[in-house]
This record gives C-alpha cells, structure tokens and sequence, in this order.
C-alpha cells in the first residue's frame, strides 16, 4: 500500500470500527484527515508541522457521528477536504490565511526552497486534536468530555508519524498541550534549546519521533509574548538542514 493507502486503512480503523456515544459524537467535529502531496512524498526533507486543535472543520459534514454514519465513504470526502482547505488558501478561509500559525508555516516553505503556496511542499500539516468541541476549543469547552476525546484521537497522530516518516517533527502545540502529547508518545523527554526554558522551546526525544523534532510555543502566542520562539524555530530548521547530508 502507498502512504495514502496506508493511511486510508488508520482512519478507517480508528474512527469508523468503534462505536462512539452518539450524543458526544454529535458535538465533535468531523476529524482533519490528511491528504499528502506527492511532492512531500517523495522529497528528501520531510517536515511534518503539528498544531494544537482543528477548528472550523467540517466539509460537507456537521460532526463526528454524521462522518460515522457515512462510513466508508465519508473519509475520502474529508481527504478531498484537507486538499481543497490547501493549507488555509481556499476561498473563505483568506482571514485565517494571515494568522501567524499559517505565517509560521509558509516561513518554514520558504527556508526550505519551497514555493510559498499551492500542493509542491516539504511542509506537512497535522494537528495533535484532530477535532473542535461545538466548533470551539476541546481543550477549553470540552472539559467532561475531555476523557471521551482523548480516547477517541489517542494514537492516530502517533501512527500518522510512522506511516509518513517525516525527517523532521515541529510541534508548535506549546507546554499547555504537553500532557496529550505525553499521553500520545509516553517516555518523551524534554531538553531546552538555546536561551528558551523548557517551556518556550525544548527539543523532544522518542522512539517514534524523528531524531529532530522539537516543541514551541504556537505562533500566535510567540507574537504576543514577545518570546522571539517563531524565529528561533526557523533558525534551528535552517540549521538542522545545513548540517545535514541530504
């Protein structure tokens, strides 16, 4: 199987076979389910972008029970769906386009040689909740149902990793979101990097992470703080490439 395939056969696993409580499900969205460039596939510099939480998600479908109840069928339409959002470039998204996650993103396009916009990228995006709780924050409004969520994204980031090998992992998640991404690979280890503390920017170490990955602070955060955490990202990207062999 090629990696779309591959990866066509997790989501079917993880989110169509088990039965989910139906009421909670219907306040979920439908999941970010990637879609991978061929570009990306075969490039030798494999980055793979990982942000908090989807918002805003649905394509066709209202929430997770509607994507379960279409079954098969519903996952190729949220594929075509990461495709058509093209990394915050489609039509209705122009606004979100200027947030500083997506700046961030189209930095590190470019400090890879990458065009700025379009499918031809070595930048990957993901997200370590792939869901919106009644389109806003899981981890703000979805307190009691915090466990449910958990349960039901637990792992998929995890085998989306292995399935992808990417050559490099930028978790701009921030330390609030380190107790999933703990839960999601446990025995990470954290190191600090540079001037930052660990929990602005520390370099993270697994067995089914990249040798070089690391988590900082999500942009919009390292805007408003000051904490210079965005351009330090970029800077160690630049390094890590030039000193490679690739």
């Amino acid at each position: 199987m090629n990696i779309q395939e591959q990866l066509f056969e997790l989501y079917h696993d993880r989110l169509l076979r088990e039965s989910f409580d139906s009421g909670l499900a219907k306040k979920l969205s439908p999941p970010l389910l990637l879609n991978v460039p061929e570009y990306w596939i075969q490039s030798p510099v494999r980055i793979l972008y990982v942000g908090q939480e989807t918002l805003g998600w649905n394509w066709g479908m209202n929430n997770l029970y509607e994507f379960q109840t279409g079954g098969k069928a519903s996952i190729p339409k949220l594929i075509d769906g990461y495709l058509t959002f093209n990394f915050s470039q489609s039509e209705g998204h122009k606004t979100n386009h200027r947030a500083p996650f997506w700046r961030m993103f189209r930095e590190l396009r470019r400090v890879t040689g990458n065009v700025l916009e379009g499918q031809d990228t070595t930048v990957l995006w993901t997200n370590l909740f792939r869901f919106s709780f009644e389109g806003e924050s899981v981890v703000k409004n979805a307190r009691k149902s915090l466990p449910f969520v958990q349960h039901i994204n637990r792992g998929i980031l995890n085998e989306e990793i292995q399935i992808l090998q990417p050559t490099h992992a930028l978790f701009v998640t921030g330390p609030n979101y380190d107790f999933e991404l703990e839960q999601e690979f446990p025995g990470i280890v954290y190191s600090s990097m540079g001037s930052f503390n660990q929990r602005q920017v520390a370099a993270i170490s697994h067995p089914n992470l990249p040798k070089h990955s690391l988590r900082a602070y999500h942009p919009a955060y390292s805007q408003r703080s000051r904490t210079y955490t965005n351009q330090f990202v970029t800077e160690q990207v630049k390094s890590w490439l030039k000193n490679e062999d690739i």
